[in-house]
């Protein structure tokens, strides 16, 4: 998935904005133990992994994660009318931290 995200225009496009809008938290980030960045990474994949899973039934990945807290009480009526979006929209959050922590352990 790294070497795939290295070579995707649009995900790199998003790490040079990452590293010219961040610095200062990247800065930050690159602090951690390399542990913590990896243990990042693999969670980021495993969650990445499970979305198939998750969202054969849309409806109910809605309400499991509604049910849970997972989803920001302004967006909830927005998935509930399609729950698509959830989907989209999860999958985008979870690439990003993938990517984010690829880039702060120095792999992208």
């Amino acid at each position: 998935l790294i070497e795939a995200a290295g070579e995707d225009p649009q995900t790199i496009q998003m790490i040079a904005r990452l590293k010219d809008e961040n610095v200062g938290e990247l800065d930050e980030l690159r602090n951690l133990p390399i542990e913590e960045v990896m243990h990042g990474l693999k969670t980021s994949l495993d969650e990445i992994k499970m979305l198939d899973f998750l969202f054969e039934d849309p409806d109910r990945a809605l309400r499991e994660m509604e049910k849970e807290g997972l989803l920001p009480k302004e967006h909830v009526k927005k998935y509930r009318k399609d729950p698509s979006l959830l989907e989209e929209d999860t999958r985008r959050a979870l690439y990003f931290r993938f990517v984010s922590l690829a880039v702060v352990g120095g792999y992208l």
